[in-house]
């Protein structure tokens, strides 16, 4: 197998010229995630064998926890320790149906190592030994192409990758349809589009239901082609057909096979609208062509369907886009809503209203339609937040006046004076109090009160202090009105006041890291320092290495780089395998100073 991918590719001199500029730029990462073991085999394994198999799989997830799967500098025995692992294995079981798997591990350790020249040879092995097991091959093939890539060798990646795209056993291999997808991209740009829509057009079919992303991602390639370059709505329904929907899934019960059936079917519609308005962008000095383009599809969009007002407005956009004015646009839209006037209730007029937001002569008659005695609680609130936030102010606070009196209980009289003490505008604060103030729950009347403080008063911090005081002894609202007070007392930089609120609350290493954050802010390096070391012995092993990275940052910050140092190296001696050591790492390195290991 591996004398076809050495020889054959001189025949496909296009293809390879494609795949240049496709692999030299498109990292491996991108093409693929790092290939397992399939269950079925696993399942297969006696104990013993499994047993030797998941100590070697677990020596390869120690080394790609580490440098996002790179080996670095004082960190290549692990990987060196995956490939003993490995090796073990397939001298014990030398027979194994995992013995390809094993060999690509292998081969993957040297490779993330960057040992490349011991990852081609395995990779060259797995190739020739073991051509019935085209899912490594194929995985073989092209980390092989992307070790000569890395060093330099782009001549020998182009004939090692071009036999993924050419062999029809590596072509279903799932690792395959990234590259395809790239190389489908890559002939786009080439202005060889009917390669490409060939290419990509097989691969969406292909990998409709074993990879959905790559095989979406072609099939928007593909509509993209039909509607902004040739226009062609023939093409663009009979793929359609063929993919079974544009969807990130195939339509279930798919049983259309002739485009002419698509004229009364609905979802067909759908897509067409949304994969026309997919691809409308236009740049400002292509006004006639967008004119044009919209032209086209209106034509192609037949003047149907009363009852669907997605679709009736969407024909009307279109007509807009096409030419036609904002204000013919608008009387079209509110024709429409008038001619079911009363339909599907406040959720219609609510949809109309957001069509219609730029118009606020219409914006109002349609408010007027809202049957607001007839709304829950949740729905009056989320009504009173789409005026506010999907029309503006004005109609917010028109809703606001138009609320029932005792419709909104308690909870639901608090959720919207949270939200309206969030708006920008000058009479939100007010609004929001005086919801506050019907709340006849006391405890959550006081601490919305504390909310709308915090939101539009934080200068008036003894104000809110005074509110948060009243809570205290809450069990539903202390730890929120401690959290506050505290906050607002950070916020006005009155520190030792913002340590005693915390400390009063709790001494768990949450309340003390922010107590060491507030002598951090307030320049007390020492006492920020000792706090965190409080942690860092006291409480869990997940803190220990965060309050020591913390201490290190201190330390910086206060520029005593030699309390620094010793930090960072306590956290490399006692700290392997978190994220801290890693970090401590890879700090270290930016100062230049030198690898700690667990014995140093």
């Amino acid at each position: 197998m591996m004398k076809r991918v050495m020889t054959a590719w001189g025949k496909q001199i296009s293809l390879c010229a494609a795949l240049i500029i496709l692999f030299v730029s498109t990292p491996a990462a991108l093409l693929s995630s790092e290939l397992d073991l399939d269950a079925e085999t696993r399942a297969g394994l006696d104990a013993w064998e499994l047993n030797r198999l998941n100590a070697a799989d677990e020596a390869w997830d120690r080394a790609m926890s580490r440098g996002g799967g790179r080996a670095r500098r004082g960190e290549q025995e692990l990987f060196t320790a995956a490939n003993a692992a490995y090796q073990s294995f397939i001298e014990e079981f030398p027979r194994s149906p995992a013995v390809a798997y094993a060999l690509f591990r292998q081969g993957r350790s040297f490779h993330l190592d960057n040992k490349r020249d011991s990852a081609r040879q395995l990779y060259q092995d797995i190739i020739e030994f073991f051509p019935n097991h085209p899912r490594f091959a194929t995985a073989a093939i092209w980390y092989m192409g992307v070790s000569h890539q890395e060093d330099g060798n782009n001549d020998d990646a182009i004939r090692t990758w071009s036999a993924i795209a050419r062999d029809k056993d590596y072509r279903i291999q799932p690792i395959a349809a990234d590259a395809l997808l790239q190389l489908g991209r890559y002939l786009i740009e080439a202005d060889r589009h009917d390669e490409a829509i060939a290419y990509l057009s097989d691969m969406a079919i292909e990998f409709r239901t074993r990879n959905s992303d790559a095989a979406r991602s072609a099939i928007n390639l593909v509509v993209r082609h039909y509607v902004r370059r040739t226009r062609n709505e023939s093409d663009l329904r009979d793929f359609y057909i063929k993919v079974r929907g544009f969807g990130r899934n195939p339509i279930r019960n798919f049983e259309i096979r002739e485009t002419d059936q698509l004229s009364d079917h609905r979802p067909w519609w759908s897509a067409f609208i949304s994969a026309v308005e997919r691809n409308d962008s236009f740049s400002g000095d292509e006004e006639q062509e967008e004119k044009l383009f919209w032209s086209h599809w209106l034509s192609r969009l037949p003047d149907r369907y009363e009852d669907w007002d997605h679709y009736r407005v969407r024909r009307i956009t279109w007509q807009r886009r096409a030419g036609g004015s904002a204000e013919d646009w608008a009387t079209a839209i509110r024709a429409q809503y008038d001619a079911r006037r009363g339909a599907d209730g406040n959720s219609r007029v609510r949809t109309f209203m957001q069509h219609l937001s730029d118009h606020p002569q219409h914006v109002r008659a349609l408010f007027r339609d809202l049957d607001w005695p007839s709304m829950a609680a949740g729905e009056v609130v989320d009504t009173v937040r789409f005026c506010f936030g999907r029309i503006n102010d004005e109609v917010g606070f028109l809703a606001l006046a138009a609320i029932p009196d005792e419709v909104l209980d308690d909870e639901a009289l608090a959720q919207l004076a949270s939200y309206i003490s969030g708006r920008s505008h000058e009479r939100a604060r007010a609004m929001a109090e005086g919801i506050a103030a019907k709340i006849t729950d006391e405890e959550l009347s006081a601490v919305t009160r504390l909310r709308i403080l915090n939101q539009h008063a934080r200068s008036e911090v003894d104000a809110l202090l005074a509110v948060a005081k009243t809570l205290h002894a809450s069990e539903r609202f202390a730890s929120e009105a401690h959290e506050t007070s505290a906050r607002a007392l950070m916020d006005a930089r009155r520190w030792e006041e913002a340590v005693a609120s915390w400390q009063a609350w709790g001494n768990d290493p949450d309340y003390r890291y922010r107590v060491a954050e507030c002598y951090r802010r307030a320049g007390n390096w020492q006492r920020a320092a000792g706090e965190l070391e409080i942690i860092e012995r006291s409480f869990t092993d997940g803190n220990r290495p965060r309050a020591a990275l913390l201490q290190a940052q201190v330390w910086d910050e206060a520029e005593n780089p030699q309390k620094r140092d010793e930090v960072l190296v306590r956290i490399l001696r006692n700290y392997r395998g978190t994220s801290e050591h890693s970090r401590a790492h890879d700090w270290r390195e930016r100062l230049g100073q030198a690898y700690i290991g667990a014995r140093d």
